[in-house]
């Protein structure tokens, strides 16, 4: 009877031993993401031997919640944008509905090739319609304004509504 309960013993050790092994093999096995959101694509196929030392991404995720928009601006307008200044976007996915962003970032370093410089628009925190900010996703291509000032009481009309002839300045007819 001892040694039968001396090899009941031994048995419940080993398999202690092997549940720790097991866990520490499901812990290794388990990947978690560093940021909250959806996959976007898988790019290494489930069952595949992965290293610590892999230099390239095994997934995609996607934080739709807020969004960057890259783009770039004129060497004359670079003066008149502020980080914080108000952003304009519309998105052809999203038609009739407009966006409100703002200048996150501004590179001082002119794009290689032109004379532009790339800034960083966000655009998310605080959207009122919550239906339309929905539709937006990863990629979309986006068309924005910058607001530089805003006026209020102030005459305005059409772009297209002066005219211009030689040697007379530019004018508007009034009826």
């Amino acid at each position: 009877a001892k040694q039968g309960l001396e090899q009941a013993r031994q048995g419940r050790e080993q398999a202690k031993a092997g549940l720790s092994f097991a866990r520490e093999q499901l812990k290794s096995a388990t990947i978690i993401a560093p940021t909250t959101g959806v996959v976007a694509s898988r790019i290494i196929d489930p069952g595949t031997l992965i290293g610590p030392g892999m230099q390239y991404p095994i997934l995609t995720i996607v934080d739709n919640s807020a969004f960057t928009m890259n783009a770039e601006i004129s060497e004359t307008d670079l003066a008149k944008v502020r980080i914080g200044q108000a952003v304009e976007l519309t998105v052809d996915a999203a038609p009739g509905k407009a966006f409100t962003g703002k200048v996150a970032e501004i590179n001082f370093s002119p794009s290689m090739g032109a004379q532009t410089y790339k800034i960083k628009i966000t655009v998310g925190q605080g959207v009122n319609d919550k239906e339309a900010f929905a539709r937006l996703k990863s990629g979309l291509h986006a068309n924005g304004s910058i607001v530089i000032e805003k006026r209020s009481g102030t005459l305005t009309i059409p772009k297209d509504a002066i005219i211009s002839r030689p040697g007379v300045k530019q004018g508007v007819f009034v009826v």
